[in-house]
């Protein structure tokens, strides 16, 4: 008995030493920035930034550098169209920004969309350009109305509506099974009848970070909505009670 103790407490002292000596190894490597991996007769070496699928992810996914790249593309783009925007009827405007500018602008939103603040008023200077070349407004002249006007929501809405979009189909088995899988609701954790009972269980996220994902983020919003909302019938329903809830809930829009 004496000797099996004894072996134990070698063992867990040789443990401790490997993970000491690991942890060491760990911190040693971080410290280093210039590593080199060889595979198939190239070397990989770290970046700071990679783009794939038309999205930029850096190495602390903030989105900073997607963000950055995209307003100053856009913003390019829409100083182009401004010069010859005078040779175009208003339809036939609307449709040039829809078509190269909104379509790239939430390109992926899903993905990006727990981004900072900063980011996402960066986005918001360049649907007011856009605003602002449809209508021929000045540059000083307040935007707001103008939006208002256009039944345009602010880019902080429409993400919330996408997010709220694509759980609604991963709800009502519109989306691929794996994404099904991953929803559960309050009531399938516990047999308590409360009120939010049929809420969708929210993954345990602890820093802000991780609230920033998508699930977290998506599901959070998707529990802020009225039932009767989340009961709609058809997915255009849906969008347009969505849209209804974020304007009665802010009238100056």
């Amino acid at each position: 008995m004496f000797e099996s103790s004894c072996d134990f407490e070698d063992k867990k002292l040789q443990f401790q030493e490997t993970l000491k000596q690991c942890l060491i190894e760990l911190q040693l490597l971080v410290k280093v920035s210039d590593i080199r991996v060889p595979f198939l007769d190239q070397e990989l070496t770290p970046v700071s930034s990679v783009k794939d699928l038309g999205i930029t992810l850096d190495s602390h996914l903030n989105f900073n550098d997607h963000v950055n790249t995209l307003t100053s593309s856009l913003l390019s783009m829409l100083c182009q169209i401004n010069r010859v925007r005078h040779l175009f009827t208003k339809p036939v405007l609307s449709i040039i920004l829809n078509s190269l500018i909104f379509s790239k602008l939430f390109y992926c939103s899903t993905v990006w969309a727990g981004t900072s603040k900063e980011n996402v008023q960066k986005l918001q200077l360049v649907q007011n350009f856009a605003a602002r070349i449809l209508t021929d407004t000045k540059k000083f002249d307040h935007i707001s109305p103008v939006l208002r006007e256009l039944g345009w929501p602010s880019i902080k809405d429409q993400l919330f509506v996408r997010d709220t979009t694509q759980v609604y189909k991963i709800v009502n088995s519109l989306a691929p099974l794996y994404l099904i899988s991953k929803l559960s609701t309050r009531s399938d954790v516990h047999n308590y009848n409360t009120r939010k009972r049929d809420n969708l269980n929210l993954p345990l996220c602890r820093t802000a970070t991780a609230q920033r994902s998508f699930y977290y983020r998506a599901l959070s919003a998707w529990n802020s909505l009225t039932a009767d909302t989340r009961n709609s019938p058809s997915l255009c329903t849906f969008k347009r009670s969505v849209k209804r809830e974020l304007r009665d809930s802010d009238p100056i829009r």
